[in-house]
C-alpha cells in the first residue's frame, strides 16, 4: 500500500539555526558597539517546517509489516532528505 504524506508544522529548533544566527550576530555588532557581547548559544527558536514524502508498507504475513520512505523538508531556507524504513508487527 502506498502512503502519500504533506506536513506543515511550526517546530522548536535549537538556535544553531542561520536565521537565529544572523540575529544574534546584528546583536552581537550592536552591543560591540556598547560594550561586551552575550555570546549565549543555547537558544532556541520556533520556525516552519513542511514535509514532503512518500512510504510503501509491504506486508510480510498475517502479523509483519516493513515500510521504507523518503521525505523532503523544507525548514526556512534549508531543506533535508529523510530516508528510512519502519519494521511493525502487529499483537
Amino acid at each position: 500500500m502506498l502512503s502519500l504524506t504533506l506536513l506543515a508544522a511550526l517546530v522548536l529548533l535549537p538556535g544553531d539555526l542561520q536565521a537565529a544566527q544572523e540575529e544574534r550576530s546584528q546583536e552581537a555588532a550592536h552591543e560591540e558597539t556598547e560594550g561586551e557581547a552575550d555570546g549565549d548559544s543555547s537558544a532556541w527558536g520556533a520556525t516552519f517546517l513542511i514535509r514532503v514524502g512518500a512510504g510503501y508498507n509491504i506486508g510480510i504475513g498475517d502479523r509483519y509489516s516493513f515500510s521504507p520512505s523518503i521525505a523532503f523538508d523544507f525548514i526556512g531556507r534549508e531543506q533535508a532528505l529523510v530516508y528510512g524504513a519502519d519494521f511493525s508487527i502487529k499483537f
